[in-house]
């Protein structure tokens, strides 16, 4: 299943490892691959390092990549939906840190939609900020410099 890709090692809010996920690289797709039987709706990827974070605030990313990314800018405190909806699951997990919740999705037409969906199904439980990447762009697209820009100050 991962041969030809890159392992991603994903583990739940516990810290259990619950499953490798295989990103081509070569711009085949599917651009992703999950084991038969793992349930990405059931896991925030990277909740287990961010919560360790003292930061008041969870940033909330797509992929992968993008979560990969905002942490090398200097962003500790950042998760992936693998995927751009919020599942129930995921909701309670992103909910239980208590936490200010700052939405970075995608610049793209689904990224923008998922955006102003997750803002609505998380108003009025924490405070939520949407952060908008430019169009046609995705947050591990953006340079360091400019990511701390949109998101503020390092953490």
């Amino acid at each position: 299943m991962l041969r030809g890709k890159i392992a991603i090692p994903i583990h739940d809010h516990e810290g259990s490892l619950v499953a490798y996920a295989g990103r081509n690289v070569n711009g085949e797709w599917p651009k992703y691959r999950f084991p038969i039987g793992f349930h990405k709706s059931q896991v925030v990827f990277n909740l287990r390092r961010a919560k360790c974070c003292n930061s008041p605030e969870l940033i909330i990313v797509e992929g992968f990549f993008d979560c990969f990314k905002v942490h090398q800018a200097g962003f500790q405190n950042v998760v992936a939906l693998m995927g751009c909806s919020l599942s129930e699951c995921q909701r309670r997990l992103v909910l239980s840190l208590k936490r200010r919740l700052l939405i970075l999705l995608d610049g793209d037409v689904v990224g923008r939609k998922a955006t102003k969906q997750l803002v609505q199904a998380l108003r009025g439980k924490l405070p939520v900020i949407p952060k908008y990447v430019p169009l046609g762009k995705q947050p591990d697209n953006l340079d360091e410099k400019s990511l701390q820009r949109l998101i503020g100050t390092r953490r």
